[in-house]
């Protein structure tokens, strides 16, 4: 007699993986993308129900993912012995692209951005490299690298990429001390010069984000409540609003006139 066969397949996945940064967007109006487990899970609030875009299996869980500006491709950064990329194409949801960088030591990318015309993705690898990578993901090219650690510091504590939504050949990459800036060429990166700030003392960056007007500014977060505006690379000044002293300021979201920040308390 033969014996019957079912296969097993995911119906819902309760919870959030709360230890990236980069873990939860909206795809459209009604459907949120955000990790879960060894999964990137689709919900829909309308219809309740959730689609899922599995890990890899040799891989040891997911450590960032990036939306694009058009909302159809959602980049899965998964952690391994020798970290990889995966673009995926939400309208089937099928993989698009895989990414892999075979000069790169890294065990994870921390951090992912695209451009404003989806051709360009941007990551931040963690240790022992600490480079900034730019891809033409769908042709799966690195365009170009550098190495962000421009301080040369033993551990670094590297966490945050983005490129201008204005200017896509100005990359940022985020640490506990610098906002550091580069210019995104065809087959190079280069660092711009370093704007100096002075932190008040056990003062660290926190967050940052681009504005949408006025053009080319850039604000970052503390985690002593400090606000700092930077416009075209350069350091303009220490913003005064009211914020309440000494809290973090977790995250920075730019709004069609100026910004919102979100506190720890």
């Amino acid at each position: 007699m033969a014996l019957s066969t079912s296969a097993l397949s995911h119906r819902y996945i309760w919870g959030l993986k709360g230890d990236g940064r980069q873990n939860v967007a909206f795809h459209d109006e009604h459907t949120i993308v955000y990790v879960a487990g060894h999964a990137v899970v689709l919900y829909n609030s309308n219809e309740k129900r959730q689609r899922f875009i599995p890990g890899t299996g040799d891989s040891e869980g997911i450590s960032a993912l990036a939306l694009c500006p058009s909302k159809r491709f959602v980049a899965v950064a998964e952690r391994a012995e020798r970290a990889s990329l995966v673009v995926y194409d939400l309208r089937t949801p099928r993989k698009r692209q895989h990414l892999a960088h075979a000069e790169a030591q890294c065990r994870e990318y921390v951090s992912m951005a695209f451009s404003t015309d989806n051709e360009t993705l941007l990551a931040l690898s963690g240790a022992p490299d600490w480079n900034l990578v730019a891809w033409r993901w769908a042709k799966g090219k690195v365009s170009a690298v550098v190495n962000a650690n421009l301080a040369a510091i033993e551990r670094p504590t590297l966490f945050a990429c983005a490129l201008s939504p204005l200017d896509s050949s100005v990359a940022v990459a985020l640490s506990t001390t610098t906002l550091a800036f580069y210019r995104v060429m065809d087959t190079e990166m280069r660092a711009m010069p370093q704007p100096q700030v002075s932190l008040a003392e056990g003062s660290e960056l926190s967050c940052h984000c681009w504005l949408r007007q006025p053009e080319d500014h850039c604000v970052a977060g503390t985690s002593q409540g400090e606000l700092i505006l930077y416009r075209s690379g350069d350091f303009v000044c220490f913003l005064s609003c009211a914020l309440p002293a000494g809290d973090s300021v977790r995250r920075l979201a730019a709004l069609s006139q100026g910004f919102g920040a979100a506190c720890a308390n």
